[in-house]
């Protein structure tokens, strides 16, 4: 994995990041290498704060559309979708398969299916950790995020309450290494 790789996005981090006023870390961070498919852009209408945020980043060029999937892309979204994932992630996971990116959702089922088709995956918290990480984001800023996140309830694991939380769920299960590669 290079350190310049694309990430592909569901709807979940666009949400929690929204919620947790830090929608900026995507662009200071990943500017340029960020792609939602269509349908995650249609399923952020549903969410007038999370849809402005999301045609701002698309507006200022930061955040790309991926428009048309290949033949290939859309039979495994198909297949992705009969088994119960929204169009949406089925469709980011389709991508993240075919071109070798990086997936970024948040929703267990789709996490586990796209780990099965060895695809990259992290989510929301993983790039609130590496936004601390690169000091994007101070750990004190990252805290006001999580408390944020949960007071919208967004779903945050209950152990974690802090970066520090956050900081140890993310190196004991060794992601901490794949996050610097990012």
């Amino acid at each position: 994995m290079s350190s310049k790789s694309f990430l592909i996005l569901d709807t979940g981090p666009l949400s929690y990041f929204t919620y947790g006023e830090v929608f900026d870390v995507f662009r200071r961070l990943f500017a340029n290498r960020m792609f939602i498919p269509r349908s995650v852009f249609k399923e952020t209408q549903y969410d007038h704060k999370v849809h402005e945020n999301t045609l701002n980043a698309i507006s200022n060029g930061w955040l790309r559309v991926v428009e048309n999937l290949t033949g290939e892309e859309i039979q495994v979204a198909s297949e992705l979708f009969i088994r119960g994932l929204s169009i949406g992630e089925a469709e980011t996971i389709a991508i993240a398969s075919a071109r070798k990116w990086i997936l970024v959702c948040d929703e267990s089922l789709a996490r586990k299916i796209a780990r099965e088709m060895n695809i990259f995956v992290t989510g929301s918290l993983g790039l609130l950790y590496k936004a601390v990480q690169n000091q994007v984001l101070t750990a004190v800023e990252a805290d006001q995020a999580i408390d944020r996140m949960r007071q919208e309830n967004q779903r945050i694991p209950s152990e974690i309450s802090s970066f520090a939380d956050l900081s140890r769920f993310v190196v004991s299960r060794g992601r901490d290494r794949f996050l610097n590669e990012l």
